[in-house]
């Protein structure tokens, strides 16, 4: 049979390593590094890789590089793949400085070596036409099944992965990857940072796949190859998880990977990882930072050895060759708010990983196995989760073995819940509370009655579901597990809060935030602080909520995830806005904004939308808010097309895209009316002020005449005094002034 992991690599010295700016274009992985002494560090990198695979039993055979200068030839993997049937491959490269690397002829030197190459297959005319393909970086091989799995790029072209399909008879599984998980995000350069595959397991980052029919292609050739999903998130991605590899000695299967990537991998995956082999962490920062690579690039695999040369000839198993198919929307994998639901959810299901037992690598995963790998992809693919659950139900029930029926039913009312089928999770807490009653430990039979709880409310049963949740919290506060008590009390906070016992249900988050103060988790402390700004917030009271979440956002920005930043800067936006501090509002709006892109979270982006166009309606800059509502609706529109195979998620994402159409026509009528009473305005400003012009010209016209007339009377006046003085003289009855002219006698 053909082996997936090989037992013996081969290297090239680094000598010539260094910055290339021409590979830096399209691998995003690649930093500007301006160390004098990178060399002299990727030497050492170098060396303790070997030592590491020395230790390991792996045989190394070490190459010095054809171009002594070439920057990136410390990665032979992208040049040239060897196969179990003697074949060697050379590929085309992207870039001409990775072009000076290739040795055409590597037979040649590999046979001076002492390994037997009974084929060479050149690629690298493909170079003149643009269709590159960059060896085993650009293709991740399930070798038992001679299937290769493709992240396109501008390194890895449809056409390349077409011809080395015809050459190796293989079967091809193409998808899209990008740095973000988004449409618009950059392609990830190769596919062996996005994924690997090993002996019953594949590490995949499902999340870098924007296209939902690849992840799914991808998750059902994983499936039919009887493969482990071990799923990884973006944030693992870029820290190298997916660039590990597994190897096969006397000593058994190692799994080397960076200790960048080994400090990245949280418990569960960890866990994972370790049933199917020894983890081996490499210290490789500056190959890393400067190449953009880690263990599976500094590496060659190779299938024969000089002292036992094999000609195996690969057996094609099932598969097929498809091409991309476009598909026109955004569809981001969301981590469920722990805002909605509670706390004890969250947690719910770590013991299932903790008190599992080993699990083993075979075609066939036992019942455990396909617990654990079910509750690993609960967030990340729940449609696979249940799939695994169910698989794993008969056998644990067969098995007697309560502590593992538990772990199942645990999965499989988590992905009801998710689904919002109450009824159904109802159905598998009753079962699961008869089993932890069997086992008799009184932390379980509280998350059971919790769970119930959670299952009645949904269904509109609101007074049992208080009841439940009364009881649960009896059970936690009986088991003396202070984490447990301050679960039990966050949920009986916010059943409290479901029947508007306001009081009480601060009452009871207080109490959890002074239990989580007492012993150091700062972490629950944040949670139940934004619980009660929820509160806070839920009765408009936001002054109330604000310091709350203030408190909750101190620890989320140092400790917290990008998701969880998110969230409660969205809260802040929102509270801030309604108190009118605007300035504050549209930091934290901006904030939240640029999480979401580095995110892609395109589910995240309608509740920001939602807040801004308040935000524009209150400064009222309509054509602003009117702006941001179409693009609420375009996205609504998107996530809906994005969801219709999902009937649930469909009516949602419809009646969210009803809302946000209504809440845009509400805005066009706002603006409208807003124009409307404007331009009245403006008509009523300038007829008011052309009457008061004509008023003002009117009362000039009065004023001038008024003086002139005023002119005129006091002119007759003076002449009426003359004439009457005259006459006077005239009567004798006054003497004529001596200087004054007697009036002549008119004939």
């Amino acid at each position: 049979m053909i082996p997936q992991a090989a037992s013996a690599v081969i290297l090239v010295r680094p000598s010539g390593f260094g910055p290339d700016p021409e590979t830096a274009v399209s691998n995003a992985f690649q930093k500007l590094v301006n160390d004098p002494d990178i060399r002299r560090l990727t030497e050492e990198e170098f060396d303790g890789l070997l030592d590491a695979l020395d230790r390991c039993g792996i045989g190394t055979t070490v190459l010095d590089p054809v171009d002594p200068m070439a920057p990136n030839a410390l990665f032979p993997n992208n040049w040239f793949s060897t196969h179990a049937d003697g074949t060697v491959v050379l590929y085309p490269m992207c870039t001409p400085s990775r072009r000076r690397e290739r040795d055409r002829s590597l037979d040649e030197t590999l046979e001076r070596e002492g390994f037997l190459v009974k084929r060479l297959v050149d690629l690298s005319a493909l170079e003149q036409a643009d269709r590159f393909l960059e060896g085993t970086g650009s293709l991740v091989l399930d070798r038992v099944r001679n299937v290769a799995y493709a992240a396109l790029s501008p390194r890895t072209s449809e056409r390349g992965l077409n011809v080395w399909c015809g050459v190796m008879d293989g079967h091809q599984v193409p998808f899209l990857a990008t740095m973000d998980g988004t449409l618009t995000g950059q392609p990830v350069y190769h596919t062996n940072v996005v994924m690997s595959i090993g002996e019953g397991f594949a590490v995949v980052c499902l999340d870098a796949m924007p296209y939902p029919v690849d992840r799914e292609d991808v998750q059902a050739e994983l499936e039919r190859a009887g493969k482990v999903p071990v799923p990884i998130t973006l944030q693992q991605m870029h820290h190298f998880v997916g660039n590990l590899l597994q190897l096969r000695s006397r000593q058994g299967p190692a799994i080397l990977l960076s200790t960048t990537a080994f400090g990245a991998l949280d418990p569960v995956k960890r866990r994972l990882l370790e049933a199917h082999g020894q983890l081996v962490p490499v210290a490789l920062p500056t190959i890393e930072a400067v190449g953009g690579a880690a263990c599976a690039a500094c590496s060659q695999r190779t299938f024969w050895s000089a002292a036992d040369p094999r000609s195996m000839v690969h057996t094609a198993g099932p598969g097929r060759s498809r091409p991309i198919t476009p598909f026109a929307t955004l569809a981001v994998m969301r981590t469920l708010p722990r805002s909605s639901m509670p706390r004890s959810i969250a947690v719910r299901a770590l013991p299932v990983i903790l008190f599992g037992s080993t699990m083993v690598s075979a075609q066939t995963p036992t019942p455990r196995a396909l617990a654990d790998s079910a509750y690993a992809l609960l967030e990340a693919d729940p449609e696979r989760a249940m799939q695994l659950a169910l698989r794993a139900l008969p056998a644990a029930r067969k098995a007697q073995d309560d502590e593992l029926l538990h772990d199942v039913l645990n999965n499989i009312r988590y992905v009801h819940y998710m689904r919002g089928q109450h009824a159904d999770l109802l159905e598998r807490s009753v079962e699961a509370l008869s089993v932890a009653e069997r086992m008799g430990n009184h932390r379980t039979i509280g998350d059971d009655h919790g769970w119930i709880s959670v299952a009645l409310f949904g269904s509109g049963q609101d007074e049992r579901g208080y009841e439940h949740a009364r009881i649960a919290l009896e059970h936690m506060r009986v088991s003396g597990d202070t984490a447990a008590i301050t679960r039990g009390l966050s949920d009986m906070a916010n059943a409290s809060n479901i029947l508007e016992k306001r009081g009480e249900a601060i009452l009871h988050i207080s109490e959890a935030i002074r239990l989580y103060e007492a012993t150091g988790d700062s972490s629950g402390a944040a949670f139940a602080q934004n619980m009660l700004a929820a509160y806070h917030m839920t009765s408009k009271r936001w002054s109330s909520a604000i310091p709350f979440l203030h408190k909750a956002h101190h620890y989320i920005a140092r400790k917290g995830t990008e998701v969880e930043r998110l969230w409660v800067e969205g809260d802040l936006a929102r509270a801030h806005l309604h108190v009118g501090h605007f300035d504050k509002a549209r930091a934290f709006l901006a904030s939240a904004d640029a999480r979401v892109a580095r995110l892609g979270a395109a589910r995240e982006r309608p509740r920001l939308l939602h807040t801004w166009v308040t935000f524009h309606r209150e400064q009222r800059q309509y054509d602003e808010a009117l702006k941001k509502a179409m693009e609420l609706v375009e996205l609504n529109d998107s996530l809906f097309k994005s969801e219709a195979p999902d009937r649930i998620a469909r009516s949602t994402a419809a009646h969210e895209l009803a809302r946000a159409n209504e809440r845009a026509g509400e805005l066009k009528a706002e603006r409208d009316q807003a124009q409307a009473a404007a331009i009245g305005l403006v008509r009523w400003r300038t007829g008011l002020l052309t009457l008061l012009g004509a008023m003002l010209l009117s009362l000039l016209g009065a004023v001038v005449l008024w003086r002139r007339s005023a002119e005129e009377r006091s002119r007759l006046r003076a002449e009426l005094d003359r004439a009457l003085e005259e006459v006077d003289v005239l009567r004798g009855h006054r003497l004529r002034p001596t200087d004054e002219a007697p009036l002549r006698k008119v004939d």
